[in-house]
C-alpha cells in the first residue's frame, strides 16, 4: 500500500478512460498468479480465479455498505 503521484490518470486510462476511477478516494486492484491455481485446478484454474475474485469483491461491497461508504455498484 502506497501513495504515488500521477497514479490517478493512469488508473483511469487503464479502466477505459472512466473518469470516476481517477477521482475515487480509494481504488482496489486484485491480481492473480494463474500458475498457483493451475497445479490444483488444471484447466478450471481461470474460472476459479474469477469466482474467488467475485467473492472478495462481494465482501468488500458488503463491508462498504455496512459502514455507509459508497461503492461503484449501480442502484436504482
Amino acid at each position: 500500500v502506497r501513495e504515488a503521484s500521477g497514479l490517478a490518470p493512469a488508473a483511469a486510462e487503464l479502466c477505459y478512460n472512466q473518469p470516476f476511477v481517477g477521482e475515487a478516494a480509494v481504488v482496489f486492484v486484485w491480481t492473480a498468479i494463474p500458475a498457483r491455481m493451475e497445479w490444483r485446478y488444471a484447466y478450471l484454474a481461470h474460472r476459479m480465479i474469477a469466482i474467488e475474485a467475485g467473492h472478495v469483491c462481494q465482501n468488500l461491497y458488503l463491508a462498504a455498505e455496512s459502514i455507509g461508504a459508497g461503492d461503484t455498484s449501480v442502484r436504482s
